[in-house]
């Protein structure tokens, strides 16, 4: 009887958190590390936010069109770090206030209980970074039937260079002055900004 109630102890304590992971997203110059998480339901997650970079929850919509309205009933805005348990398997969508056009937002998706795979993981590489006063390649890994955009920022979050493309690599002509910049590219599904560095 006592193996019985053990059981049933170790049973309960599994499913009412003890094993939920709790996740950091901090700021990264102009994005958020990581931009794309995926978690669990019971996980905790917190976001790093400040005054210079206040948070705030907005719908899918809002999300992709790059806005700011707060989701109604959402979090935000807010400058100090948010810590939230995750309750439902909705997909989170939120951004800075401030550079939500720089590409500043990230997305929570909540694993399924139904076998179906996370959603792929986005990357790229821009060499050489630091960059001498020239071209720059950006490589992107091959996603079928996806268009993305390819945007150039300064330091400031000012829009530099924008371009269309699919998958590959892309190169462009910076001419620009030494100094750190951001290239963002984004497709409807993915999103991921890294810092670039041009040398004199």
């Amino acid at each position: 009887m006592k193996k019985i109630y053990l059981i049933i102890i170790v049973f309960f304590a599994l499913n009412t958190g003890l094993m939920a992971d709790h996740h950091q997203i901090n700021i990264s110059g102009f994005s958020y590390s990581p931009d794309y998480l995926t978690v669990n339901v019971g996980d905790t997650v917190t976001i790093s936010a400040s005054a210079t970079h206040p948070l705030v929850q907005v719908s899918s919509t809002t999300w992709y069109e790059e806005e700011e309205t707060p989701l109604s009933g959402g979090f935000g805005p807010t400058t100090s770090d948010y810590t939230f348990e995750i309750t439902s398997q909705d997909t989170i969508f939120y951004v800075c206030e401030n550079h939500v056009g720089s590409g500043m937002k990230g997305k929570i998706a909540v694993s399924s209980t139904t076998g179906v795979p996370p959603e792929p993981t986005f990357d790229f590489t821009i060499y050489p970074n630091p960059a001498p006063r020239g071209y720059v390649t950006v490589s992107v890994p091959h996603t079928e039937g996806q268009n993305k955009v390819l945007q150039l920022y300064n330091a400031v979050g000012q829009l530099m260079h924008a371009e269309n493309f699919s998958s590959g690599k892309i190169s462009i002509n910076t001419g620009l002055p030494a100094g750190a910049y951001f290239i963002t590219v984004r497709s409807e599904e993915f999103m991921r900004s890294r810092k670039l560095e041009i040398s004199r």
